[in-house]
């Protein structure tokens, strides 16, 4: 640093992390700080990844003055329970603030902020450019979003939601068009119509999604929601679906996923993750069959019970992939091949249950080194996968 200071070596980044007990480090960091701001430093990134650490007095209002700095990362440090709403601060040039335990008031040039706590301090934002905010183990009953008229990016992560937050949010802000939720509690009903992309990971309660302006959408849960639209045209273009950990399935969970897999209209890959429950009552499932069968491009089981034949007859049911990646137990792999030869061509099969009225046009076989996989017969293809020692493969099918 002391190369920087003498020669004003201009500095773009400077980024540092505290490890150590270390009395002295307090003086040193403010003098690297000073030779920072004096050499227009355009972004400053600290942390501390022992919370043990005595936390380092941050002097921040001396820091956003600087005339250049356009990013401040902070983690773990002591920043003075000072307002930024102190003439100050002007911010002349910042469009990146990432810190805790702070009031954020009259930014007049921020675009993203980022919260990261574990506590309960009252976090109060006014940003009219704001454009991005994310915040994380928190409670949105903490946080007091006052003016955000331009926030286009949503995304809390570990949250207890309280009721309206959401709707509160969104009424301010008229360009809000990207909200990634994750592990996020609390949750009931979000007004998603004005939406463009949506990611929704493991929060339960959420029991409704209009998809109407949606053009990405990523859902991971247990349950299975209701998918909507108010008009006939879709914009969706893409969706990523991950069913896992419910280990009560039976046929009203089917139809549940074949409803919400019929509105989607885009581009899709389902993955699916069961591990125990009880036999399917397929035959009820089919009598109720009036609309066409979804079609999916990509479907990824993970099936760890050992058997339950009703489960193919089912899935194929809910849904025609274009592609099948299988990951289960050798005796599910035998019903799963003996299904699809079904399908395609039923004097094949050695299956004995009732015939489904879909038929393959196609069916291709390959196992995980994409090895072709003959499937002139059930026995002969359990053979092969035997002797490749794999029981991973997947299926490409054309309905």
């Amino acid at each position: 640093m002391q190369r920087y200071r003498d020669s004003k070596v201009p500095i773009d980044k400077f980024e540092i992390s505290n490890c150590y007990f270390n009395s002295e480090f307090s003086h040193r960091m403010d003098k690297w700080i000073d030779v920072a701001l004096q050499n227009d430093v355009n972004d400053i990134v600290y942390g501390s990844p022992n919370l043990c650490i005595p936390s380092y007095c941050f002097s921040i209002i001396k820091v956003l003055a600087a005339k250049y700095l356009r990013e401040l990362v902070l983690n773990n440090c002591d920043i003075m329970c000072v307002s930024l709403s102190s003439g100050a601060a002007n911010c002349h040039s910042l469009r990146k603030l990432s810190l805790s335990d702070i009031e954020l008031l009259h930014l007049q040039k921020i675009k993203l902020i980022s919260i990261v706590t574990i506590g309960n301090d009252l976090v109060k934002i006014q940003a009219p450019t704001l454009e991005h905010l994310s915040f994380s183990n928190y409670s949105s009953e903490n946080l007091d979003v006052v003016e955000c008229q331009n926030l286009k990016s949503l995304e809390p992560s570990e949250v207890e939601i309280s009721d309206g937050f959401f709707d509160n949010l969104i009424s301010k802000s008229q360009s809000l068009k990207v909200l990634k939720i994750q592990y996020c509690s609390g949750i009931r009903d979000i007004d998603t119509s004005k939406l463009e992309v949506l990611k929704i990971v493991n929060c339960s309660g959420i029991r409704v999604i209009d998809s109407s302006n949606l053009v990405s959408l990523e859902y991971i849960g247990a349950q299975i929601p209701q998918l909507k639209k108010t008009s006939e045209s879709s914009q969706l273009k893409h969706s990523k679906i991950v069913l896992h950990d419910n280990n009560y399935i039976d046929a009203a969970w089917f139809r549940k996923l074949r409803n919400f897999l019929s509105n989607l209209t885009s581009s899709s890959q389902v993955l699916i993750g069961i591990s125990q429950f009880d036999d399917i009552n397929i035959k009820g499932m089919q009598l109720h069959q009036k609309d066409v069968t979804p079609k999916v491009d990509i479907l990824n089981i993970e099936f760890l019970r050992k058997e339950c034949p009703t489960f193919v007859d089912a899935l194929v049911w809910s849904c025609h992939p274009k592609r099948l990646n299988l990951f289960t137990t050798p005796e599910m792999t035998k019903y799963f091949i003996d299904c699809l030869m079904d399908m395609k061509s039923p004097i094949h099969s050695s299956s004995q249950r009732p015939k489904n009225k879909s038929r393959l046009k196609e069916l291709k076989a390959f196992d995980r080194e994409d090895q072709p996989l003959q499937l002139k017969s059930v026995k002969q293809a359990i053979r092969t996968l035997r002797k490749r020692k794999t029981w991973e493969l997947y299926f490409l099918l054309d309905w």
